[in-house]
């Protein structure tokens, strides 16, 4: 009884004095995070429920409860948010490692203004790190095994790409237990079995962010806790580049995937098999795709404020659109009747067939379905991504302009079309923009701005990662370029996991016949002026669905 009282009594209190920092309080589920509303910016903290039953109830709600009112109390909740941002190489990591400096430093103020919290977070952090005593915690931090992970990748059977993950894993590791050693003795006994990983991996990297983790129990306010996480990783990064250039076994490909762990806050459990989940095309591929896993060959931009579409993404005017559904008035009419044409059962009145007598009792009943035969409805059924190449040779003969015309002329025609599912990316260099997502309203927000390689690869690669995981849906990309791709083997090789995936091609040449090296003439097709494209990929795709005439 006691306990379930002083558990709503905390709760109020959390409430309470979160109130008065404008924030909410949601104590329910199964972990604490403190996390901002989109459109208003309030925080939202959530407390985890805690069974009354828990042996440590009282120590985990008080840990909590002191934890995240810390947050709000002394944490710049903007600063948090939008500092990483200013350093987008770093931008994921820098919010991940703040977090940890962060923790320590709200910990301490708290203790210093509310004297009883000090017992209360020393607690806390011991069962939360070091005992594990209570079910509803998280699983205990296991230090990563570097010397049977180097051993595995000398003998061939680990991939390169996941040493960075598992080196950067050991290295955030060791800043939790090393940050906190000079707060709470009792983290330094578990200090070495976690330096031991990060020495193993990176000699001497320890010693050189060791003055900038003295610093942390001492720092005053996020802004103080941001800037030496920057440090630190500034100098994991430089070191890591040198151990690039001079060491065999730690490449070239694995430094850039580690910057990519730095850009975009990657773990080792992010990680997906792209390969298999194209030929599989399982529902567990994830709708983002991870870069790091095809070779650091994509960085994913969706599109939605960020600096890629921004720069490369611009609106057609209000006059282009016009003109542009105007000249393709008659094309949508004619897609439109085919579709209509393909779509109808004609089941006319006929004389031949058998009568099922064991039905015919229903005529008594004035039911003549006992004539009805059955027939089989035809539809569409398909999903399509167009894949439209963004690089610096769009710019000549005003390609970029007529090319975005088409991709809005055909979006607009294929979004009216029922059990047709239609997205656009667009590709340049190593960038994959999401133009028109699969169910999105078209816009005119597809003026594609031209710059950069032809990386076919890398578009095919995430488009595969945009199909929806039903096999009964035909699944069909178009690929759309005036040059030769920059990756051919790549190419080549997702071309031939897609084609076992089931994944059908189509394959438009602008002034270009490179695009007949990787498919088939029958898939393909060439055009010598631009404004022709969004008609012939309209009769690619009649003869492809079969609604021809």
């Amino acid at each position: 009884m006691y306990q379930e009282m002083e558990s709503r009594t905390l709760e109020m209190l959390a409430v309470a004095m979160s109130e008065e920092y404008g924030v909410t309080v949601i104590c329910n589920g199964q972990m604490a995070e403190t996390t901002f509303e989109q459109d208003s910016g309030r925080a939202v903290i959530t407390i985890p429920s805690i069974p009354i039953q828990d042996r440590y109830y009282r120590a985990l709600l008080r840990g909590y409860v002191d934890h995240e009112v810390g947050h709000v109390r002394f944490s710049d909740r903007v600063l948090f948010t939008d500092g990483p941002l200013r350093y987008p190489q770093y931008a994921g990591s820098l919010k991940n490692v703040t977090g940890i400096f962060e923790d320590i430093v709200i910990e301490r103020d708290m203790g210093e203004s509310f004297p009883g919290c000090r017992r209360n977070l020393r607690t806390f952090s011991t069962l939360l790190y070091l005992e594990h005593s209570s079910p509803i915690l998280p699983p205990p931090l296991e230090p990563v095994d570097a010397r049977a992970a180097l051993e595995r990748l000398a003998r061939g059977e680990l991939a390169p790409r996941e040493i960075p993950y598992l080196v950067w894993t050991a290295f955030t590791q060791y800043l939790l237990f090393r940050a906190r050693a000079d707060v709470l003795p009792r983290f330094e006994k578990r200090l070495q079995i976690f330096r031991e990983p990060v020495e193993r991996f990176a000699p001497g990297l320890a010693d050189l962010v060791e003055p900038c983790l003295r610093q942390v129990a001492t720092a005053k306010g996020t802004q103080a806790t941001m800037e030496l996480a920057l440090q630190v990783i500034e100098i994991a990064l430089r070191y890591f580049e040198d151990l690039a250039s001079q060491e065999s076994w730690f490449t070239q490909q694995m430094l850039n995937v580690l910057r990519w762990i730095l850009r975009n806050g990657g773990s080792a459990k992010d990680t997906v098999d792209i390969a298999r989940a194209a030929e599989l095309m399982v529902g567990e591929v994830a709708r983002t795709i991870d870069p790091a896993l095809v070779d650091n060959q994509i960085t994913l931009h969706n599109g939605v404020g960020s600096e890629v579409w921004e720069n490369r993404i611009a609106e057609l005017s209000r006059e282009e659109q016009l003109e542009t559904l105007k000249a393709s008035a008659r094309m949508d009419a004619q897609m439109q009747a085919l579709l209509q044409s393909f779509e109808l059962n004609r089941s006319g009145p006929m004389r031949t067939g058998r009568l099922n007598t064991n039905t015919l009792h229903k005529l008594f009943i004035c039911r003549d379905d006992v004539f009805f035969r059955r027939v089989e409805r035809r539809k569409v059924n398909t999903e399509i991504v167009l894949c439209i190449d963004m690089s610096g040779s769009m710019r000549f003969a005003n390609k970029a302009l007529l090319a975005s015309k088409a991709l809005f002329s055909l979006a607009s025609c294929l979004g009216k079309i029922r059990g047709l599912n239609f997205s656009i990316i667009g590709f340049f260099d190593n960038q994959v923009v999401d133009i028109l997502r699969h169910g999105d309203r078209v816009s005119g927000r597809m003026r594609i701005l031209p710059d950069g390689g032809t990386l076919c690869g890398c578009a095919l690669k995430y488009a595969m990662q945009t199909f929806s995981a039903s096999m009964e849906m035909r699944k069909i990309v178009i690929m759309i370029t005036d040059g030769d791709a920059n990756d051919g083997d790549d190419f080549e090789k997702a071309i031939a996991r897609a084609r076992r995936a089931g994944v059908e091609f189509l394959g438009v040449g602008i002034q270009d016949e490179h695009i007949l090296q990787y498919l088939p003439e029958d898939e393909c097709c060439i055009i010598s002026e631009v404004h022709e494209l969004a008609a012939e990929i309209l009769r690619m795709l009649r003869r492809k669905l079969g609604v021809e005439r």
